[in-house]
């Protein structure tokens, strides 16, 4: 039971990033070309994930699955750090301001 809580969490949440990861791709894309971008940005995002899967098994059976996830969470960090820049508290509790970056100019 506690297994398929915690299946049913990790969809959840999976769901909700998804859900932001589209609309934050959806507010970076210039109006004209929205279709090509988005379908670039989420092909571009898809990389890291793929290379990530196909080699984690080799990756844990050279270091052990704790190694192994110490790892991809140090890969992580410099995403983090850059968060606050892609997107600014400020910006998300203010809905006036936009996410979008400087400079961006509709036409």
């Amino acid at each position: 039971m506690a297994l398929a809580a915690l299946y049913g969490f990790e969809t959840f949440a999976t769901g909700l990033t998804m859900a932001a990861f589209v609309a934050y791709i959806a507010s970076t894309t210039d109006p004209r070309y929205t279709a090509t971008q988005f379908a670039l940005f989420t092909s571009l995002a898809s990389v890291p994930r793929t290379l990530g899967s196909a080699s984690s098994g080799f990756v844990v059976a050279q270091t052990g699955w704790f190694e192994y996830f110490m790892i991809y969470a140090a890969l992580s960090i410099p995403g983090m750090l850059l968060l606050p820049k892609i997107a600014p508290l400020s910006a998300r509790l203010d809905p006036r301001r936009s996410l979008r970056p400087r400079g961006y100019m509709l036409a």
